[in-house]
């Protein structure tokens, strides 16, 4: 079980993503990084994340040496993304994932994942997992075409106890069995 002292927690950084790899040499396997607030969210190609500060879930977990081959790399993205809608299902919130790894909520975005690899002779050596996760967010910038939050859809939350809720399932699954 995922406690909040195994969790780094920063009160802002450029980027989740951006500081695992910083830091990648002296994080453990599966460490977490969580942030109140990303200067730099980043999305898929030149897309950005945007967050309130302190209103949603913003993190990243350290993968090294994933159990996949890099033909196989999308089990990660899979194992990911079904776990958010797994905790999204405890919270009475129907979600589907729309490749290749947002979760929408009937025709609108809730969460964001951003997944990079380190491809060394022939493996994987690591895989650096950034979710952005609207938890308590009701009102987004105009330019954000189709947001929702967990608040808007059913109920917010506390965004450390859904992160070890997150933790938790990401745990359970076959990918670190």
């Amino acid at each position: 079980m995922t406690n909040r002292n195994d969790i780094i927690w920063l009160e802002e950084v450029d980027s989740t993503n951006k500081y695992v790899k910083m830091n990648i040499d002296t994080l453990d396997n599966l460490s977490v990084v969580s942030t109140l607030s990303q200067t730099e969210g980043r999305g898929q190609g030149d897309h950005t994340w945007h967050s309130a500060k302190g209103m949603n879930l913003l993190f990243s977990i350290l993968l090294k040496e994933p159990p996949v081959a890099p033909s196989a790399q999308s089990l990660i993205s899979d194992t990911v993304a079904e776990s958010v809608v797994r905790l999204l299902e405890r919270h009475g919130i129907q979600a589907w994932i729309k490749p290749p790894n947002d979760i929408w909520v009937g025709k609108k975005k809730i969460c964001g994942i951003l997944i990079e690899h380190s491809l060394f002779a022939g493996r994987i050596s690591w895989s650096i997992l950034g979710i952005g996760l609207n938890v308590n967010q009701t009102v987004f910038p105009d330019d954000l075409p189709n947001p929702t939050s967990m608040a808007l859809e059913n109920e917010g939350g506390n965004p450390e106890d859904i992160l070890i809720e997150f933790m938790d399932i990401f745990r359970q699954s076959s990918l670190l069995k």
